[in-house]
């Protein structure tokens, strides 16, 4: 304990008492960064999701839009910031096509179907929220 008591006195030893308020600070980031990491994987989930329900699809079946996973890409260690991918897994080449259109073999260009951006946007927004809810929770 970092508080004695003397008499009619306090005495405070001032190692002991920075020593458990780094302890404690440092309990708070663990937690903090176990709160944003479960809000990160709840959003990326939530955008790979999305994006299954708004790509384009062909008259054939979809296998674009089926194709979009959302996975974690950095592991969680005190301090860094757990970062999760969202991709589409079997036709990654084709989302800038689509996303921005391109040239056809005649000298034409498709016209862009933005479904990837409207989506970024949305889960940004989710995030903030979510991070600012996971450092509230925290300290509860």
């Amino acid at each position: 304990m970092w508080i004695e008591s003397v008499g009619d006195e306090m005495s405070i030893n001032v190692d002991e008492m920075a020593a458990e308020i780094a302890e404690m600070l440092g309990e708070y980031q663990v937690e903090i960064t176990k709160n944003i990491d479960a809000s990160s994987k709840v959003v990326a989930d939530q955008g790979a999701k999305k994006l299954k329900e708004t790509s384009p699809r062909t008259p054939k079946g979809g296998d674009y839009a089926k194709s979009w996973k959302a996975e974690k890409t950095s592991e969680n260690n005190i301090g860094d910031d757990p970062s999760y991918t969202i991709y589409n897994k079997d036709h990654y080449r084709l989302t800038h096509l689509l996303e921005n259109g391109h040239a056809t073999r005649n000298g034409g260009r498709t016209r862009a179907i933005k479904h990837i951006q409207p989506v970024e946007q949305t889960l940004i927004k989710e995030y903030e929220i979510a991070v600012e809810e996971a450092i509230e929770n925290a300290s509860k």
